[in-house]
């Protein structure tokens, strides 16, 4: 991998042209072929929660940087439609649209440990058919997991911890061909091998300056049907989630949020918070909305 440096400034795309960038959450579990007459009760069991944090990094990033042509695939949303196909259905059916996007630049997100094998095969068939491409990983495993990671030579960058401003900051600079080496929370390894880990310095304060989250990308429709903890009180509710807070003061062994998002709390106003429980009731037809907090 080579790392651009100071002395490499020469934009990596021609004038009129949109580089175009891709935003992907990765499979967090495998599924097994079944018939297409199990296909309902399939998407019965499984639910299909809309990927937050990729969202308000594809808002935000859009907002700073119209010039890029950013979009989203949720991996997951795929396979719950396509559940019962089988694995490597699924998989083939991901890599054609990523290949048919043809982006410069991936970010893939993965929350779960136990995807981390998921992320990894990701990586490396996206790279068997884009092998120029780009990939920075984000999310839960990839930032506690840095060391591990970038491992794989099919990782370019990780971004650790809240990646709202480092990935709008690393696709402004990848593209104008500018110094990528002390982006705060960017991760990479030296063509030596040596390890670069610029650990996280700044939290976004105030998190209701970030612009409202363009769930038009996704497939809403998708969301907040299947199996979860509301259908026990009432079947078949619409169950969508937001989120109102980021950080956590407490120091809890079994939770990654202190680490991920820092222990101090940030709260977005409440005029944002009531606007986006308007919008998730009247536009996607939330009957129970969660906090992902």
């Amino acid at each position: 991998m080579q790392v651009k440096t100071q002395s490499d400034t020469s934009p990596l795309f021609k004038e009129g042209e949109k580089p175009v960038a891709l935003l992907i959450r990765c499979f967090v579990d495998v599924c097994y072929k079944s018939t297409p007459e199990d296909h309902k009760e399939l998407k019965g069991h499984i639910f299909c929660d809309a990927p937050l944090g990729i969202l308000f990094i594809y808002s935000c990033a859009k907002k700073h940087l119209p010039w890029v042509d950013l979009r989203v695939l949720d991996a997951e949303a795929l396979m719950f439609e396509n559940a019962f196909k089988g694995m490597e259905e699924n998989w083939k059916i991901l890599i054609d649209k990523i290949v048919e996007m043809n982006p410069e630049v991936i970010g893939l997100s993965q929350a779960y440990y136990k995807g981390g094998a998921l992320f990894h095969e990701t990586c490396a068939r996206i790279k068997a058919v884009l092998p120029e491409v780009i990939i920075v990983g984000g999310c839960n495993y990839p930032s506690d997991g840095v060391e591990v990671c970038l491992e794989d030579p099919t990782v370019d960058y990780v971004i650790q911890s809240e990646g709202e401003k480092t990935f709008t900051e690393f696709l402004e600079k990848f593209f104008m061909g500018q110094d990528l080496t002390g982006i705060d929370g960017i991760c990479y390894r030296k063509e030596n091998g040596e390890l670069v880990v610029n650990a996280k310095k700044e939290y976004i304060p105030d998190i209701s300056i970030l612009p409202p989250l363009d769930r038009s990308v996704v497939p809403m429709e998708l969301y907040g049907r299947g199996r979860n903890a509301i259908e026990r009180v009432e079947q078949g509710a619409r169950f969508l989630t937001m989120i109102a807070s980021r950080g956590c003061p407490y120091q809890c062994s079994f939770c990654s949020n202190k680490i991920f998002w820092g222990r101090s709390i940030k709260y977005r106003s409440v005029e944002d918070i009531l606007d986006e429980i308007s919008k998730l009731k009247y536009k996607y037809g939330a009957r129970v909305i969660g906090f992902n907090d």
